[in-house]
């Protein structure tokens, strides 16, 4: 199926501290992201503390490898550096990351995690 020009809708700005864009085509949602931001917490180290998280990003199927995803993730960008944070943190699967990479985003080799592995019957 051809899809004419969609409409990226950022008149969804619930607060300054959240900001849900979705791309339609007339009534038929394409792609969807959220950026929450929140501010960390503080620490002994003098550092930026205000960062943005990004979640819930899609884009349907047929629609991939068109660039819609890419001006999707871009509009989220703009909107976090016009926030002013510091950092933007997601959490990538396997087939997302190569967009992201071309987005500007790095994994950094700083962050430590502890995963809840599967308890044990005692």
């Amino acid at each position: 199926m051809r899809w004419p020009k969609c409409d990226i809708d950022s008149a969804l700005k619930y607060s300054r501290l959240q900001k849900r864009n979705r791309v339609l085509y007339g009534k038929q949602l394409l792609g969807h992201v959220c950026v929450q931001l929140f501010e960390k917490m503080p620490n002994p180290v003098n550092e930026a503390e205000a960062h943005a998280y990004l979640t819930n990003f899609y884009v349907v199927p047929e629609m991939r490898g068109r660039g819609l995803g890419r001006k999707l993730l871009n509009k989220a960008l703009s909107w976090c550096r016009a926030q002013d944070a510091d950092a933007i943190i997601l959490w990538a699967t396997a087939e997302s990351k190569s967009l992201y990479r071309r987005c500007g985003l790095r994994e950094p080799a700083d962050i430590l995690e502890l995963r809840r592995t599967a308890r044990r019957a005692h």
